[in-house]
């Protein structure tokens, strides 16, 4: 949310932005936050943004164009970025304009103008694939905004242990559980919308060019992948063990999860850094304990 001073106060004011988000790749894939500065955030009812700031008076803006937090992703291209910071400064001269026209805009000057409008949908999917693929509806919905997502990722590592049991806590319902896995699979599916999205702009692209966004979505797809599996097993380890041992069909979707998380792990942090253009990959900062431990006693059973 806005911070209510910036719109009370009378002296100048100025609001920091990001371009590259800590908690959402930092720039290694798209992941335009042009809505997100215009309107601020949809599930607040869009009362942000700089439009509701330059009706109180704000006429001053700065953006970190790295990324905040510690660690990588390390980009070897800052395209992604460089979206979000003509973004911003387009909304800064006129708060008006519609995103998606600053999404065009940019991509004509960026990639020109005949494969304008496939980048531009690119871009305006990529938002949803962030949400849906990062942060969880039924934990962010029942606990304080700061860390929407409990931080099971951050950066560019991928956590475990008690963060992952408190996760599922807020998602157990059978409701909550289902929606939380749906989420995952909705961000796989709109990356793969975004592949066909470059299909369509690829005639007009300079192989360079082609070789660069299909890297970054296949960086994204990889990471998507792993984050789905590795929660879909993690979740249907906790309702095995809910069941008291019980679930055989619990079992069997964990085992099958942490399978599949086995090999698109493998190419997310192997196959995907001998790509050029790629930024580094995720890291993983307890997800592997995490996941052996309920390996043994799904074994054990």
């Amino acid at each position: 949310r806005l911070n209510p001073n910036l719109l009370r106060l009378d002296s100048p004011r100025m609001i920091e932005f990001q371009a590259a988000r800590e908690y959402e790749g930092k720039g290694a894939f798209p992941n335009f936050t042009g809505g997100l500065y215009a309107t601020g955030l949809p599930e607040l009812g869009e009362q942000g943004g700089l439009r509701r700031a330059y009706e109180a008076g704000v006429r001053a803006a700065w953006v970190w164009a790295k990324g905040g937090g510690w660690d990588g992703p390390r980009l070897q291209s800052d395209t992604w970025v460089n979206a979000n910071v003509y973004a911003l400064s387009r909304l800064l001269w006129n708060p008006d304009t519609a995103p998606g026209q600053v999404a065009r805009d940019w991509a004509a000057l960026r990639f020109g103008r005949a494969a304008a409008p496939s980048i531009a949908n690119l871009l305006e999917r990529s938002p949803e694939a962030v949400l849906k693929g990062f942060y969880l509806r039924c934990y962010a919905t029942k606990n304080e905004p700061w860390t929407p997502n409990l931080l099971w990722t951050r950066d560019d590592i991928v956590t475990g242990g008690e963060l992952m049991a408190a996760l599922y806590r807020s998602c157990s319902s059978s409701a909550d559980f289902q929606d939380a896995l749906a989420e995952r699979e909705r961000a796989r599916a709109i990356v793969e919308a975004m592949f066909a999205d470059l299909a369509l702009a690829q005639p007009y692209l300079t192989s360079e060019d082609t070789v660069l966004i299909r890297t970054s979505l296949q960086y994204e797809r990889s990471l998507m992948e792993s984050l789905d599996h590795y929660l879909t097993g993690m979740f249907h380890f906790y309702r095995f063990v809910d069941s008291g041992g019980r679930s055989a069909e619990a079992h069997g979707a964990a085992t099958d999860a942490f399978s599949r998380l086995r090999e698109s792990w493998s190419i997310h942090t192997q196959f995907i850094p001998l790509l050029p253009t790629a930024a580094t990959p995720y890291r993983d900062a307890g997800m592997w304990p995490t996941v052996e431990g309920a390996l043994k006693r799904l074994e054990a059973r």
